[in-house]
């Protein structure tokens, strides 16, 4: 639980499909942007705006969904 963290998650093409301040990993593969439906598989990319700090991490997600 970082409270002042800003985290944002980004598709391939650089769309944002997550933003959240005060991240506690709740981010579960939608697109809350564009109401909440389910991403394809596939890379995400994230970044970590530590706010107060000089701090960004950034990194890559693979998304990948069990069958249903």
């Amino acid at each position: 639980a970082y409270p002042d963290a800003e985290v944002a998650v980004f598709n391939r093409y650089g769309m944002e499909v997550f933003n959240t301040k005060g991240y506690t990993n709740q981010w579960d593969g939608t697109d809350k942007l564009s109401g909440g439906k389910d991403l394809p598989d596939g890379a995400y990319f994230y970044v970590i705006t530590m706010k107060g700090t000089d701090k960004v991490y950034k990194g890559a997600i693979n998304l990948v969904r069990g069958k249903r």
